[in-house]
C-alpha cells in the first residue's frame, strides 16, 4: 500500500532532451512533453481515486506501519547517541586512569624524598654521635699532651738546676782560691817587713 503513496513529479523524458534545436524538433517535443505531463496526471487521479475508496483500516495499517519506521529510526539514534556517550565515558574512565597513576607517582615520588630525607637525618644523628664519642677522647688526648709538656717542663727545669749548682760551686771555689791567695801575699809581705 505504500506505493500508492506518493508525490508526481512533471518529468521530461531523456530522449526529448537530447533532440536538436529546430522548429520541428522543438514542436514534438513540446507535444511529447505535453502529452507525458498528460499521462502523468491521470495516473495521479487515478491513484487518488484508489485512496478515498481505500478503507480505513489500510490507511490506518499504513500510519502505524509509517509510525514503526519512524520509531524504529529513532532508536537506532538513541542507540548511537548511547553508544557515543559509552565511548566518552570509557574515554573519562581511561583519563581519570591516567590521572591516578600520575597521583600514585607523585605519592612515590614523595615517599621516596621523605625517605632519602630521613636516611639523611640518621646520617646527621650518627656523625653527632660519633663527634660526641670522639669529643672525650680528644679531651683525654689533650690532657695527655698537657701533662707530657708539664713533665718535660719539670725535667729540663731539674736539669738545669745542677748545672747552676756547680757553676756556683766553682765560683766558690775560685773565690777561696783568691782569698787564700791574697791572704798568702799579705802574709808574705809582712814577712818580708
Amino acid at each position: 500500500m505504500r506505493s500508492l503513496v506518493f508525490e508526481y513529479n512533471f518529468i521530461v523524458p531523456s530522449s526529448l532532451q537530447r533532440s536538436s534545436g529546430s522548429p520541428l524538433a522543438a514542436a514534438a517535443a513540446a507535444a511529447a512533453a505535453a502529452a507525458a505531463f498528460a499521462q502523468q496526471q491521470r495516473i495521479r487521479s487515478q491513484h487518488l481515486l484508489l485512496l478515498l475508496f481505500l478503507p480505513s483500516s489500510l490507511l490506518f495499517s499504513c500510519l502505524q506501519q509509517q509510525q514503526q519506521q519512524q520509531q524504529q529510526k529513532q532508536q537506532l539514534q538513541l542507540q548511537q547517541q548511547q553508544k557515543q556517550q559509552q565511548l566518552q565515558q570509557l574515554l573519562q574512565q581511561q583519563q581519570q586512569q591516567q590521572q591516578q597513576q600520575q597521583q600514585l607517582q607523585l605519592q612515590q615520588q614523595q615517599q621516596q624524598q621523605q625517605q632519602q630525607l630521613l636516611q639523611q637525618q640518621q646520617q646527621q644523628q650518627q656523625q653527632q654521635q660519633q663527634q660526641q664519642q670522639q669529643q672525650p677522647q680528644q679531651q683525654q688526648q689533650q690532657q695527655q699532651q698537657e701533662q707530657q709538656q708539664q713533665h718535660q717542663h719539670q725535667h729540663q727545669h731539674q736539669q738545669t738546676t745542677p748545672t747552676n749548682n756547680k757553676q756556683q760551686t766553682t765560683n766558690n771555689k775560685q773565690q777561696q782560691q783568691q782569698q787564700q791567695q791574697q791572704q798568702h801575699q799579705h802574709q808574705h809581705r809582712i814577712l818580708y817587713l
